[in-house]
C-alpha cells in the first residue's frame, strides 16, 4: 500500500494568499501519478501533485503535462471529470465513506460524500464554494504540442460536511489521487495507488493509500 507523509504548510512561518502556497509548494517533494491500469492509446499525461496541512485545512497542488486541454465546465458540481481534469478521494476514521473532491484545470469542483460511487450526497455549493484555487494554464508548446498547467487547491475542515475535523496532525486517512479526461480527443485514466480493475472506475475505496499527518 502506498504512503504519503504529509507534513504542515510551511511549519511556523504565516503564509496567506493561496498564490503564495502555490510559489512555496514549487518547492516541496512531489507525489506522482503515472499508474496507467487501463488500456490507453495516445500520449500518456505527466502529473504530479504535492500535499501539506495546517490547523485550517489541506492544501494540494497538482502539475499536469498532457496533450490536450478542455476546461468547458463553469459551475460547481458540474461533471468537471469530462474536462482535463484531477481528483483527491479521500476517507477519514476508517469510515466506510469517503469524499470525493474533483477540479478541472480552471479550478471548478464537483464534490460528493458515499460509500460507492452510486450511492453518493452531492456537498452543497455553499460549502464547496468556501474552496480557494489558483489556476495557471500556460500556452500550448507549439513544438510539443503540448499544454502545461497548474491547481493549487485550499480546502477547509467544513467541506468534510460529516466529519468534525479541527486538525489533522497526527491522524491518518486513505486516499487515492487521479488524473482523467474523460470527453478529452484521448480519454485517460491514471492513479496514484494502484487499481485493479477491468474497466476505468476511480471509486474503489479498497485500493486507497494512506496519508500520515505530520
Amino acid at each position: 500500500m502506498k504512503n504519503i507523509y504529509c507534513g504542515i504548510l510551511n511549519q511556523g512561518i504565516p503564509v496567506t494568499g493561496i498564490e503564495n502556497v502555490s510559489a512555496l509548494f514549487d518547492l516541496q517533494d512531489r507525489e506522482y501519478i503515472h499508474q496507467l491500469p487501463w488500456d490507453f492509446k495516445g500520449q500518456k499525461p505527466e502529473v504530479s501533485f504535492a500535499i501539506a496541512h495546517d490547523k485550517n485545512g489541506i492544501y494540494l497542488k497538482y502539475w499536469v503535462l498532457e496533450r490536450y486541454f478542455r476546461a468547458f465546465y463553469k459551475n460547481i458540481n458540474d461533471p468537471v471529470y469530462k474536462d482535463s481534469c484531477v481528483e483527491a478521494f479521500l476517507s477519514f476514521n476508517n469510515d466506510a465513506g469517503y469524499y470525493n473532491l474533483e477540479f478541472n484545470g480552471a479550478g471548478v469542483v464537483l464534490g460528493g460524500y458515499g460509500t460507492d460511487k452510486f450511492n453518493r450526497v452531492e456537498i452543497p455549493r455553499v460549502i464547496l464554494s468556501r474552496i480557494k484555487t489558483f489556476s495557471k494554464v500556460n500556452p500550448q508548446d507549439l513544438v510539443s504540442m503540448l499544454h502545461r498547467w497548474e491547481l493549487t487547491i485550499f480546502i477547509p475542515f467544513e467541506v468534510f460536511v460529516n466529519h468534525q475535523l479541527t486538525g489533522l496532525s497526527g491522524l491518518a486517512c486513505r486516499a487515492n489521487f487521479y488524473k482523467c479526461g474523460d470527453d478529452l480527443p484521448e480519454p485517460h485514466f491514471l492513479t496514484w495507488a494502484p487499481v485493479e480493475h477491468p474497466y476505468p472506475e476511480f471509486h474503489l475505496p479498497g485500493f486507497f493509500g494512506t496519508i500520515l499527518f505530520l
